[in-house]
């Protein structure tokens, strides 16, 4: 889904998901290695992913796109050279470049996998890695910074560099990934148990790179084809919950509607009642005292009368003597419930 998607933040969102499948894949092998691999590795997730994400919300917040074919075919790469650096630090480190720490802790998973003789999840985890490099590190960024324009661009105005205080959150996260990925000891510090792996051993440097190659030579065959399309929502999963979504809306808009209809007309006189109550609350109690004394009134004419206070003000003084009968009564009961 991530290497069709054209939407920059949905994409980079899909490679969370990705990331911490490898997490999860690590805690199930259950090795110390795999272990020690998988806090590497969200560590370092949370790195570049910041800077990936900073990368991309300054592309947004300049130029005001966030799909790539809004972007493509428009040279950002002139008006925003230190983004583009900064963020393909962060591509590279997810994309288990070496030098970088997303090398460092996806070569600690695999090869944790290899040494538990788990070469179904060894396999799995390579091409995970290749579809990460190809989205991330290759499509997303020559989809927005370079491109291959087909006409239909309309100008950006006032593109430049964010602002400083941007560039240094996007600079202080890459520097931060270049220093895990060549001193990796430092990350070592970090994890639960002691670590004897070395990713820079040849085999590893020479497994990736001929991965990151492969999926190059990949993309430079098939970019056509990567970067065509048209603006759309990409459905995954939501696809079921939007049926489900699409049924409840049709029960409401016809069953649910005729059943309130229904209602509505068995209760349309009733409902007319307490709306009229509700302005002029002293009318059901004149509708009872009416009844009760046998004399004929309305109930239609009580309800549409209009309340006004005037027609129900007392002297001040019977409210008040009122006040003292109840106080008398109450000290009464209350001496006699006392002695």
């Amino acid at each position: 889904y991530a290497i069709i998607e054209k939407d920059i933040r949905r994409l980079l969102s899909y490679h969370i998901v990705s990331q911490v499948g490898y997490m999860v894949c690590a805690v199930g092998l259950g090795s110390e290695m795999a272990l020690n691999g998988a806090g590497a590795h969200a560590f370092c997730h949370i790195i570049y992913k910041a800077v990936l994400f900073m990368g991309m919300g300054a592309v947004i917040q300049v130029t005001g796109r966030r799909n790539i074919l809004d972007l493509k075919g428009r040279n950002l790469y002139r008006k925003m050279p230190i983004t583009l650096v900064l963020y393909m630090v962060g591509a590279f480190s997810i994309s288990a470049v070496p030098l970088f720490n997303g090398f460092v802790s996806k070569t600690m998973i695999v090869a944790a996998a290899g040494y538990g003789h788990r070469p179904v999840i060894e396999l799995m985890l390579h091409l995970a890695s290749v579809g990460t490099f190809l989205s991330v590190g290759l499509k997303l960024p020559w989809g927005v910074w370079f491109g291959k324009p087909d006409g239909s661009e309309d100008e950006i105005a006032d593109v430049k560099e964010p602002p400083l205080n941007m560039q240094i959150g996007m600079g202080l996260g890459a520097l931060l990934c270049v220093i895990t990925g060549i001193f990796p000891q430092t990350l070592y510090k970090l994890l639960p148990y002691e670590v004897h792996f070395h990713p820079y051993a040849p085999s590893h440097v020479v497994a990736s790179l001929q991965l990151l190659l492969l999926t190059l030579a990949g993309f430079c065959i098939y970019i056509d084809k990567l970067m065509a399309g048209k603006k759309s929502i990409s459905l995954d999963t939501d696809w079921f919950y939007r049926i489900f979504g699409w049924t409840v809306l049709l029960f409401c808009r016809y069953p649910l509607n005729r059943f309130r209809n229904l209602v509505q007309l068995a209760f349309a006189d009733k409902t007319e009642i307490a709306a009229r109550l509700s302005k002029h609350p002293y009318a059901l109690l004149e509708i009872v005292w009416y009844a009760l004394i046998g004399q004929e009134k309305s109930m239609t004419e009580l309800l549409q009368r209009t309340y006004n206070e005037k027609d129900y003000r007392v002297p001040i003084g019977i409210g008040v003597c009122a006040s003292l009968i109840f106080l008398f009564l109450y000290a009464l009961i209350y001496m006699r419930v006392a002695g």
